[in-house]
């Protein structure tokens, strides 16, 4: 009883713009649905959420994993499926390729594993072994690969449905190459319907000194603390900022949010990938007016849930979301 007191308790403070009977009942019913997922939000984010009206940042990736099932997300969460999209929809961006792919990680070539390559999962997040000049241990790329094979991220994860329907399938990919070594920037960009909100940076991911990196929509790098652990550095303006930036809006257009992941060499922009629940929708930044910008921006009216005929009481349900939102009541 104590328990379920200090679940609900929130309500009684809730904002007045969020005390429709609809939603509140709504909420509750989430909250004995998926307990352990509104738990876990509480203990990463740290506070109560309202699912069912989201007006956060997070809670809107809350309310993404709860209800916008959006059948375009297993498509660009699948790997292999990704890379083709991009292939032909952007002919003009480079994308790594594919040397093998395959369910077996027996058959690998052993020739592929000479070189520099990355041994991936397409069906998951982090799961990928990096090959420089050969240098691997074919066991552990087996073992590691029929673990991948065994494991769905929908399962590990509990609510990231993109992951759902991708098929287990693993992938041997060439390592992007900046002269004779890994490029060493991952840019990670947020994308509100193509309005690029910020990047991400991962500085010399291989090396003996990794760093990070916040870019403000200008280039500009800021000195921010990341998932309250880490402190940005301060780098240049990158030099081909502007061509990263417009492709990752290109990317994102069609999306109501999405990260985009992507790589340059000496001009040249390369697909990584697109992420509908970047770091399991728990990232954090010490940059209050970029979380507002982006609570603002992400606007659910362009999600597909909101945007396709829903059935039965998430129709209902969907049509007041609608009018809250039309009337600026979750603003």
């Amino acid at each position: 009883m104590g328990r379920s007191l200090k679940i609900f308790g929130f309500f009684r403070s809730a904002p007045h713009a969020r005390r429709d009977a609809v939603f509140l009942a709504l909420d509750a019913a989430l909250y004995l649905r998926h307990p352990k997922l509104i738990l876990s939000f509480r203990r990463r984010v740290g506070y109560w959420p309202r699912p069912s009206c989201p007006v956060s940042y997070h809670e809107k990736y809350l309310w993404r994993k709860l209800f916008d099932h959006d059948p375009r997300f297993p498509q660009w969460t699948d790997k292999l499926q990704a890379k083709r999209l991009v292939r032909e929809r952007f002919p003009d961006l480079a994308v790594a390729e594919t040397l093998w792919e395959g369910d077996d990680p027996q058959a690998i070539p052993d020739a592929l594993l000479q070189g520099d390559c990355v041994v991936k999962a397409a069906h998951g997040s982090g799961w990928n072994i990096i090959v420089r000049g050969g240098d691997v241990d074919r066991a552990h790329v087996l073992r590691e690969s029929r673990k991948w094979l065994r494991r769905r991220y929908y399962g590990r994860s509990r609510a990231q449905w993109g992951y759902k329907h991708v098929t287990p399938r693993l992938l041997v990919e060439a390592l992007v190459m900046d002269g004779d070594k890994p490029v060493d920037r991952d840019y990670k960009l947020y994308v509100a319907a193509g309005e690029v909100m910020y990047a991400y940076l991962k500085i010399d991911r291989f090396g003996d000194n990794p760093r990070e990196a916040m870019l403000d929509i200008d280039g500009r790098s800021r000195r921010i603390l990341i998932d309250r652990a880490n402190m940005s550095v301060d780098i240049p303006k990158p030099v081909h900022w502007e061509a990263i930036k417009a492709a990752a809006s290109r990317l994102g257009a069609e999306f109501d949010f999405v990260r985009v992941d992507l790589y340059e060499t000496a001009g040249t922009v390369w697909f990584s990938e697109l992420t509908f629940y970047s770091q399991s929708g728990y990232d954090c930044i010490d940059w209050q007016e970029m979380d507002d910008h982006m609570a603002r921006s992400w606007d659910l009216r362009r999600s597909w849930f909101l945007r396709s005929p829903q059935k039965g009481w998430r129709g209902a349900y969907a049509a007041r979301l609608k009018r809250a939102l039309d009337r600026g009541a979750l603003s």
